[in-house]
């Protein structure tokens, strides 16, 4: 469980993932700021070890993607799975939410 504000991030996303500006698509994410950050040691090596991460990113399950607009700004509480998210996402850590568990 995390708890933290929702907020939104947006990237460049394809064709070069470098500038919005130049041509790329804009990549929306949702995150999830954190206060204080947390610290994660991953036991397969192959993953770094993540010291006072502030920001997380949310994977929510598709009944929480129609609410997101009601979520951001807000604190709230996730459940679900931390991961090292390396290349496949915006941020080094991401929550697969399973649930929201209301303020």
């Amino acid at each position: 469980m995390l708890t933290g504000t929702v907020a939104r991030q947006t990237y460049p996303g394809p064709p070069d993932y470098r500038s919005i500006a130049r041509g790329d698509e804009a990549r929306v994410i949702l995150v999830l700021l954190l206060e204080p950050g947390v610290c994660v040691v991953d036991p397969e090596s192959r993953h770094p070890r993540e010291r006072y991460q502030r920001e997380i990113q949310l994977l929510l399950p598709p009944e929480l993607v129609a609410k997101q607009g009601n979520l951001l700004g807000k604190r709230v509480t996730f459940e679900g799975e931390l991961i090292f998210a390396a290349a496949k996402h915006e941020k080094r850590l991401a929550l697969v939410v399973d649930r929201l568990i209301e303020p």
